[in-house]
């Protein structure tokens, strides 16, 4: 089997990478036993569409964490779902645009838009620039992730109401992993891979956010994260 370059952001705020689509390509491989190895960019300008991650498997290049997924289970047969019945599936991948298409903005928001946090992350992305540079950039990007924000929806509501909404998906979450050992039942499956990622990404990252406050009432979650981190990491 040949070895996958990944590539990625960086490792930042005691995660494995600062993007927790990064993390879940990342976990999906090491849970089905994937060879790869990690590619760090600072800038993703040649990925196949714009953004992390990505792969290139003996020259086929592929972008987008789920369509990365789908590639190798077909390519190298992984089998990783095949316990799940059809309404597990379907909960599953519920769960998966839950967390990426909304909770990710509150993850975002609570990074990118909360002046206490904002000088770790300005620090974590940009302290690496000379200052004059850094003056100009730091701000400019940091506009940039509120006006996709803002496209997306989430942006439009206040500090307040944006915490809520990213509470009620982690209690979602909560809720559907119960007593499970994983968020599906008793075995892992892909859709672990994204609930890691993201709830990590709130639970395990040193930067001290509101939601990540929040968040930490939920201990079944934080047990889950620590037993995925051991398992895999």
């Amino acid at each position: 089997m040949r070895e996958t370059k990944l590539y990625q952001l960086f490792p930042a705020f005691g995660l494995p990478d600062a993007s927790p689509f990064c993390i879940k390509l990342e976990t999906f491989m090491r849970m089905v036993g994937h060879p790869y190895t990690n590619v760090y960019l600072g800038y993703p300008k040649n990925a196949p569409n714009g953004k992390v991650p990505y792969i290139d498997d003996g020259g086929v290049r592929i972008g987008d964490s789920e369509f990365i997924l789908q590639y190798l289970c077909t390519q190298y047969g992984y089998a990783i779902d095949a316990h799940l019945t059809p309404i597990q599936k379907a909960n599953g991948l519920a769960i998966r645009r839950l967390l990426e298409e909304h909770l990710y903005w509150a993850i975002v928001h609570s990074r990118w838009l909360d002046d206490k946090i904002w000088p770790q992350i300005r620090q974590q992305f940009f302290g690496h620039l000379i200052a004059p540079v850094q003056i100009i950039v730091a701000p400019w990007f940091r506009r940039y992730m509120r006006r996709q924000s803002h496209a997306h929806g989430m942006a439009r509501h206040s500090d307040k109401e944006i915490l809520r909404m990213g509470v009620a998906d982690v209690d979602a979450v909560a809720t559907l992993l119960g007593s499970n050992r994983y968020i599906l039942g008793s075995k892992p499956s892909s859709f672990d891979a994204t609930v890691y990622a993201f709830i990590s990404s709130i639970l395990l990252a040193t930067l001290e956010t509101t939601l990540r406050s929040e968040t930490l009432r939920y201990t079944r979650l934080m047990t889950y994260c620590e037993r995925m981190r051991s398992d895999y990491f």
